[in-house]
């Protein structure tokens, strides 16, 4: 078991690597439109995107990874009054801040107060707030992830993690790929999340392990996979499951880069701990701020990059924009609780 200390310190490399990583995939999603399709540009756009699907799930692990701990004490008083609360509040306030951007900023019509309780209830916000409510589900079904993490035994674990892999991520691969492969059996859970909820925590109890050079084989090959299936699949116009959370490429590069990134147990450097820990503490204002510089860069300025380097450099600063943007509000009283 890691220590106290350097579970913290991968915690949060974890999770400002992946914050970087969200930030990159979304501004290359956004720049689909500014090149001509089927050219090298066009092409290396997609595949640099979808390379970054990791990130997501490894926010998800290392969610099971602190939750699902047998040291973690989470009473249903607890569960309500801070992650509960803090999930709504969020999803309240930047539902209603997105929509004001996009009535007084963009000069989008019809978008007042009956479409802000719309797109709260249907999650019709920008497209990125459905995280907030994965985060929800997540809290209100801990209790019964907490039961499991607190009580099942390494085998039992383990026999979980697989049965979910087949039927959420094996399976679902397959019939993307061969749609005529369609089989009729499957378990009562509707979405790939619960597998890398307690695949955080499985490897931070050491009940499912992978050899550091294991970890950098599947990594290689996985990312190889998914530029090669992106590549194809947009040369045919389908998708040839290299672009969902689901996927087996997808599930093995986000196992590969939390046991690489978890075997990272502290830094010498005072900076880049500082500036780790910093950007760490404000992931949640950097998914959730970066989109609105995103939309103004592309949208209201009408960004064009002439490349993909352009393009990654753009990234970069829309990151470090939302971080500063994030560490500023963090500032003021109160909302650091919720930021």
């Amino acid at each position: 078991m890691p220590s106290s200390t350097d579970r913290k310190f991968h915690i949060s490399l974890i999770k400002a690597v992946s914050a970087l990583a969200v930030v990159v995939l979304h501004t290359f999603f956004a720049a689909f439109g500014s090149f001509e399709a089927q050219t090298g540009s066009w092409y290396a756009v997609r595949i640099i995107r979808n390379l970054m699907l990791w990130s997501v799930p490894c926010f998800v692990m290392a969610t099971g990874e602190l939750l699902l701990s047998k040291e973690r004490v989470i009473t249903l008083k607890k569960l309500f009054s801070r992650y509960i609360l803090r999930a709504v509040v969020v999803l309240v306030v930047f539902t209603g801040i997105n929509t004001l951007f996009d009535r007084f900023v963009m000069g989008a019509q019809n978008k007042g107060f009956m479409f802000f309780l719309k797109a709260l209830a249907t999650d019709g916000s920008w497209s990125h707030m459905w995280y907030l409510y994965l985060l929800l589900a997540i809290y209100l079904t801990l209790p019964a992830f907490k039961l499991a993490a607190d009580h099942a035994s390494s085998g039992e674990l383990n026999y979980l993690l697989i049965v979910l892999a087949v039927f959420l991520s094996v399976i679902p691969t397959l019939n993307t790929v061969f749609p005529a492969f369609n089989p009729a059996f499957y378990i009562p859970v509707t979405t790939i999340y619960p597998l890398y909820l307690l695949l955080g925590h499985a490897l931070s109890v050491g009940s499912f392990k992978v050899p550091t050079p294991l970890s950098w084989c599947l990594l290689v090959v996985s990312l190889a996979a998914s530029g090669y299936l992106t590549y194809l699949g947009a040369a045919q116009g389908r998708s040839l499951s290299a672009d969902s959370y689901s996927s087996v490429i997808v599930v093995i590069t986000a196992l590969s880069f939390y046991t690489l990134l978890s075997g990272i147990r502290g830094c010498c450097n005072k900076y880049v701990l500082w500036l780790v820990e910093k950007i760490s503490g404000c992931t949640m204002g950097i998914y959730l701020i970066h989109m609105i510089v995103l939309k103004f860069t592309f949208v209201k300025l009408g960004f064009k990059p002439a490349n993909p380097g352009i393009l990654l450099a753009a990234a970069l600063g829309i990151f470090a924009a939302s971080f500063l943007l994030t560490y500023l509000l963090r500032l003021i009283p109160g909302v650091k609780k919720f930021l």
